[in-house]
């Protein structure tokens, strides 16, 4: 599967709430979701509120859902064989994987690796050293077992692979039998699970990720190629095959984390990000996530981001702006336009501090708002001075 081509940037109500507001529920889920938005946001009275669907209009609001982000720990006889960042792209209909070999350093550069990180700590310290790695959070976290992947493999089985050395397996006795050879290889899904964790004798980890990743390509591509969507994910495990069916049915691409090793005279390699890698996991997080939630240790503030200018560009700016140091929540519109100061508002005390900073970085004014009934820490309004800036 090749890289992924950017198309031109859409509307920011196609890009962050539209795609999540009609997973295939049709127009009325979408009505039903924005009016429920407005009556949690302006009332707690119930009383009738007007709908607005036009994302154009002033006082237009909707709640924006976070990129649906997922990591997969693969494990296999207890070991942690494999690490998979899935992420759901828009508008793109399809999505990012990232895979990360289990032999980098837990925090890019510490003592010890992700799977000895595994073994010792459990699956939520590996997940946390990865969300700081990337830098943003994940939405669902999954452990899967060998026999687990397998069955998911299995629909589209079997799948080819092509080997790029023999696969040897060491008997009781010492003797060494190849288990696979080198070349094309048709496998089933329990080889391919099997596959998907194997390491030769005294090969380098990072070996099999690149494996790995062409098991991803081709699993991917045989979803996408099946006549039947239903067919291709059969199996079921905490809504993997629901994230892998929107990888492989839209536009997608596979790539693996660069590492460097640390020692290269090692006899047993162990492997580091350097500034190359930095700067790759950087860029690739931006693109694979446009809504992030907070990695790993960190809180961010929930605000309400509102457009108080005509210029709709202006909405899709913030967002980007916003989306990596707070959690949108809400996006939308004044009631009136004609905003000149761009303004940030906080609602709770508690979130005075960050609203000052914020407010400073944007070179916005400050408001106390302190109302219990919002559901969000602030609102940040965007003015006219914002487009000047």
């Amino acid at each position: 599967m090749g890289k992924r081509v950017a198309a031109p940037k859409a509307h920011w109500f196609w890009r962050f709430v539209f795609p999540l507001a009609l997973p295939g529920l049709g127009i009325w889920a979408y009505l039903l979701n924005v009016q429920g938005a407005r009556a949690v946001l302006d009332t707690n009275t119930g009383t009738a509120i007007e709908l607005i669907s036009d994302p154009e209009a002033a006082g237009f609001q909707a709640f924006a859902e976070p990129t649906v982000t997922m990591l997969v720990l693969h494990v296999d006889d207890e070991a942690l064989v494999g690490i998979s960042v899935l992420a759901e792209t828009i508008p793109d209909e399809g999505g990012q994987v990232v895979l990360v070999s289990v032999d980098v350093l837990s925090d890019g550069s510490g003592s010890s690796t992700l799977a000895e990180t595994f073994a010792s700590d459990g699956a939520q310290a590996v997940a946390d050293a990865v969300s700081n790695l990337f830098g943003f959070g994940f939405l669902d976290v999954v452990e899967l077992p060998a026999s687990s992947l397998g069955e998911l493999f299995e629909p589209v089985s079997p799948l080819l692979i092509r080997l790029a050395d023999d696969l040897e397996v060491v008997d009781a006795v010492g003797d060494r039998d190849v288990w696979l050879s080198s070349g094309p290889a048709r496998l089933d899904g329990v080889d391919l699970a099997r596959l998907y964790g194997f390491v030769n004798p005294g090969e380098a980890g990072v070996n099999r990720t690149i494996r790995q990743q062409a098991i991803w390509q081709s699993w991917l591509a045989g979803i996408g190629a099946a006549d039947d969507l239903s067919d291709t994910v059969l199996g079921f495990y905490a809504g993997v095959p629901r994230v892998v069916s929107v990888l492989g049915t839209g536009q997608s691409a596979v790539d693996v984390l660069p590492v460097a090793p640390v020692d290269e005279t090692a006899d047993v390699l162990i492997y580091e990000l350097n500034k190359q890698g930095i700067d790759w996991v950087a860029e690739m997080a931006r693109r694979m996530v446009a809504l992030p939630v907070a990695p790993a240790g960190e809180t961010w503030a929930s605000v309400r981001l509102l457009n108080g200018t005509t210029d709709s560009a202006m909405l899709d700016v913030a967002i980007e702006s916003l989306s990596w140091r707070t959690e949108i929540v809400v996006v939308g519109n004044v009631e009136i336009f004609g905003v000149s100061e761009t303004q940030v508002a906080y609602h709770r005390q508690g979130s005075a501090d960050a609203a000052e900073q914020l407010a400073e970085e944007l070179n916005a004014v400050l408001v106390a708002d302190l109302r219990t009934d919002q559901p969000v820490d602030m609102t940040v309004t965007i003015g006219s001075d914002w487009m000047a800036s």
